[in-house]
Parts: structure tokens; sequence; C-alpha cells
């Protein structure tokens, strides 16, 4: 388990502890300043965190070395897997992606503007990135342009998304915990919007006035 810290202002005082399974052993870095998002990847030793100046930082734990990945203080958000793959949006909405291999140019993200993104989940397989951004959690597949949007609503407002697993999603809003069944319906066979008809079903969604609701009572959606 990792934790970040903020206002670290003593020399001393690590950014990031890292406790061992077993809570036996403690490992502290040394102090990188406030840290606002802190996740594992995209090397085996490696954690990657956004510092408060919008830089992003990965922290060997081995070596001990920190490396920035793009230009510094243009950094808005950060997602991985437990390793190899991690995504980063910037300042000015791109999206792109880094591999294990420290150092190596990234590969660029689907062609979306993600500006005020609040946060994002990558699945464990990698292929897909949740997004909180606008009061709205959408589903982004690799390589693609958006194919799925969860929801849209201003109360309760999505503030956090997070994978389970490849196809289940758990969102936290001000209010309640949602989990989500993502699997995804046969796309050969359907028109796009026979195809986004059986998304908004399989999804709980519904039509108001005011746009898309939540229904909790869908079939694939269980509120906590």
């Amino acid at each position: 388990m990792a934790t970040s810290f903020d206002h670290r202002s003593a020399p001393d005082d690590p950014s990031v502890v890292v406790d061992s399974r077993d809570g036996t052993s403690e490992l502290k870095s040394r102090n990188f300043g406030d840290v606002t998002s802190l996740t594992f990847g995209p090397c085996d030793d490696c954690l990657t965190l956004l510092d408060a100046e919008n830089t992003v930082k990965v922290w060997s734990r081995n070596s001990g070395g920190v490396h920035v990945l793009g230009k510094p203080k243009t950094g808005l958000a950060i997602a991985s897997r437990r390793s190899g793959r991690l995504g980063v949006v910037r300042t000015d909405g791109h999206l792109e992606f880094y591999g294990s291999a420290i150092g190596a140019p990234p590969s660029p993200g689907p062609v979306i503007d993600l500006r005020r993104t609040m946060g994002m989940s990558l699945s464990n397989d990698g292929r897909t990135l949740a997004v909180v951004k606008d009061s709205t959690v959408t589903i982004i597949e690799r390589g693609v342009k958006p194919w799925a949007l969860i929801g849209r609503e201003s109360t309760p407002t999505p503030v956090a998304a997070i994978f389970a697993s490849n196809t289940v999603l758990v969102t936290r809003t001000p209010r309640d915990v949602r989990i989500w069944r993502l699997d995804s319906p046969k796309r050969t066979q359907l028109t796009p919007y026979a195809r986004w008809t059986q998304w908004r079903k399989q999804l709980g969604l519904f039509d108001s006035p005011a746009g898309f609701r939540w229904d909790a009572g869908a079939r694939d959606v269980r509120r906590y």
C-alpha cells in the first residue's frame, strides 16, 4: 500500500510511504513536496506521482531515482495498471500512454479533449479508461473515440471512478457508491443507434427532460 502526503514542509518529511502487504516493512521516499495523486506503475518497482505543481514524476523504489515524464507542470491526471501501462492527461487536454520502459516516448491516446478532468482509472488489461469530467464518467477504449457514456448527472456528481477488473467499474459520488458491469455487447452486428440503445439499457440510463439520469434499479447497477 502506498500513501501520499501534502504539506510536506520539513526537509526530512517523506512525500510517499509504502507499506508491505504483511505490515512488516515500510519504505519512505524523500521529500518531493506536495503530492496530489499517486499510482503504482508503469514499471514493477515504480510509483508515479502528480505533484501540486502538475509535474508527473516516476519514483523507483529500488534505486530511489526520480524521472520526470513529459514537460514539467503540464500534468492534470494519472492512472495506471499495476505495471506496464500508464495514462497521463495533460493540462492541454491530450491523453498520452507510457510503457514500462521509463524514458521512452509516449504513444498518443484517443483524440478527445480531456481538459478539466477530475480523475481517471485504467482497467487491469490496460485497454479501457474511465474519465471523470464535467459531472460525467466516460468510458474510452484504447485507440478509438469514446464509445460509451455511463451517465450525465449534476446531483450527485461523480467524484471518483476505479476499475475493479476489466469489466467492473466502481464510481463514487458525494452520496453513494455504485458498481457498474461494463460487459460489452457484440458490436459487429449492431447499427450505431442499436448499439447505443443496448448500452443505455445495460447501464441503466433513461431519458428525462434534464437529460440522461441514473437508474439505481437497473440490472447491471448496484448502489451502496
